[in-house]
């Protein structure tokens, strides 16, 4: 989160964000015993997950990059649009994930 409140415009840390508290959430959701605090707090965790991909989808290739593309040859710029591609696939598959564990929960 530190490394998120000094670069917020890093579209990579808040990727990796998103997965971390998404792994969070589905291993609290999977433990066979839990707390209801434990539920709550998988479900914080899953909301704001669902928000930073969200936010994933709706940005263009080349918000990706932390840097201005400009100043990219053009196949890094080629590779950041794969990255932020697989990275795109990633988050649909997760939203798809994240909603219907909400339904569940």
């Amino acid at each position: 989160m530190d490394l998120l409140s000094l670069h917020p415009q890093h579209l990579p840390l808040k990727y990796n964000l998103a997965l971390c508290l998404y792994q969070q959430a589905d291993t609290l959701f999977n433990q066979e015993i839990r707390r209801v605090s434990q539920t709550r707090q998988a479900i914080q965790y899953l909301v704001q997950s669902l928000k930073l991909f969200h936010l994933i989808q709706h940005l263009s290739p080349f918000q990706f990059h932390f840097h201005r593309t400009c100043d990219l040859s053009p196949s890094l710029r080629n590779l950041s649009v794969e990255i932020y591609n697989e990275m795109l696939k990633v988050a649909e598959n997760k939203v798809y994930l994240i909603e219907d564990m909400l339904q569940i929960s």
